[in-house]
């Protein structure tokens, strides 16, 4: 990993390296780090992180035994004279545009295919592939220089780990700032679709609170929902549940995933009852049940005073008969009002939908860099004309005029 050295970082000094096979050992001027694919080596250095579920000890010892085939998850602890001061999970997965982007309006064009046939490459992403918001670090509170210096040097350094991983891109996402010019240095900022947000008013103490702040209009969508939903049994799953039926919730998903217009890589049956395990109570699998069968589920994740909506799974036939996702949505505006939550994270998907539950659009920046300096500044282009735009329409269901 030598050779990468002073001019790609904005701090002097080369990087260095003792490898084995799993684990190196680096060194920056005055910063040492530990670099590797198994959690175990880092495991003793890594800080408790009970209100970042991502970044948390009991989530990342089991990564590696939930993620899918394809998706391989690095980790960097960097030190000073301190000690440790930045704790990094990381991930590596390979993007083919053609294969992963199935929006069909974007490959129109036959210039686009051939473009969407060049778009080939690893990624090195600081973060989570699967989750939405800042799952990409931890900083010592007391730590200096300040964040907007780690951020500056943070895209030369993920550079220098893309080349040691064989990758030509690194990513990190998801940020509500858009990083100033100084702040992010080599990385571009590409503001993709809004994080969709519910925020729990203060006086919703129940779901009959939510309801009546609804303009009759949305009461009467809600109800109507509701009585499509009527004869189905929706019940949290324990963790032998999850077990047993866990072929089943990873076809309902994946069968969701395969229908949309993006996806790089999908979880197979063992990520759920893993996720369980780790996570226990903060972790909810709620299953959809039709004459004691198995028609669908969502999950839900527990993070300090959020709830954040996890993956989701049904047949678009029992989608179509029961408005199964709508009535998904609103158990989930429940469940945030029975754990009193403050708020409930919905993600980049189906944003019209759920804007008619009260959701509204929040900025989620990705920041993205090529390790090419001459092919980094095509990165913004480059995107722009792939990425697959969803057309929608906000709702208002708390009483603005429609």
């Amino acid at each position: 990993m030598g050779g990468a050295c002073a001019g790609e970082l904005s701090l002097p000094g080369c990087w260095t390296s003792v490898s084995s096979e799993k684990t190196a050992s680096l060194r920056l001027q005055d910063w040492t780090a530990t670099y590797t694919e198994d959690f175990r080596q880092v495991e003793a250095l890594w800080p408790e992180a009970a209100d970042r579920v991502f970044l948390s000890r009991e989530y990342l010892a089991v990564q590696a035994e939930a993620l899918p085939e394809g998706l391989r998850p690095r980790f960097l602890v960097l030190e000073d004279e301190a000690g440790p001061f930045a704790w990094l999970a990381l991930q590596i997965v390979d993007f083919r545009a053609l294969d992963h982007i199935r929006e069909d309006s974007v490959w129109q064009s036959q210039w686009k295919r051939m473009l969407g046939r060049l778009a080939s490459f690893r990624l090195l992403i600081c973060g989570s592939l699967f989750m939405l918001g800042e799952n990409g670090w931890l900083l010592r509170p007391d730590w200096q220089p300040k964040e907007s210096s780690f951020t500056r040097a943070l895209g030369d350094v993920l550079r220098t780990l893309a080349r040691r991983e064989g990758a030509q891109v690194v990513v990190c996402k998801d940020f509500k700032k858009k990083w100033t010019p100084a702040e992010r240095g080599c990385l571009h900022p590409l503001h993709f679709q809004p994080n969709m947000v519910l925020n729990i008013r203060e006086n919703w103490h129940s779901f009959e609170d939510y309801q009546q702040a609804m303009s009759s209009k949305y009461r009467v969508r809600q109800k109507r929902a509701f009585k499509k939903a009527e004869g189905l049994e929706f019940r949290n799953l324990d963790e032998r549940e999850i077990e047993f039926f866990s072929e089943q919730i990873a076809s309902l998903y994946q069968n969701v995933v395969s229908a949309s217009g993006f996806a790089m890589a999908m979880v197979e049956a063992p990520y759920f009852p893993c996720l369980k395990r780790a996570l226990g109570d903060r972790y909810q699998v709620t299953g959809v049940f039709e004459d004691l069968e198995l028609k669908g589920f969502y999950s839900t994740i527990r993070k300090g005073e959020d709830l954040e909506a996890h993956f989701i799974g049904f047949l678009p036939a029992h989608n179509s008969q029961h408005q199964l996702y709508l009535n998904m949505l609103y158990r989930m505006v429940e469940e945030s009002l029975q754990v009193g939550a403050r708020r409930l994270l919905l993600s980049r998907t189906a944003l019209e939908i759920k804007s008619s539950i009260g959701a509204v659009a929040e900025p989620a920046y990705v920041y993205m860099a090529h390790v090419n300096p001459l092919l980094n500044s095509l990165v913004p282009l480059s995107v722009g004309l792939l990425e697959p735009v969803e057309v929608w329409e906000p709702r208002h269901p708390f009483g603005k005029a429609e």
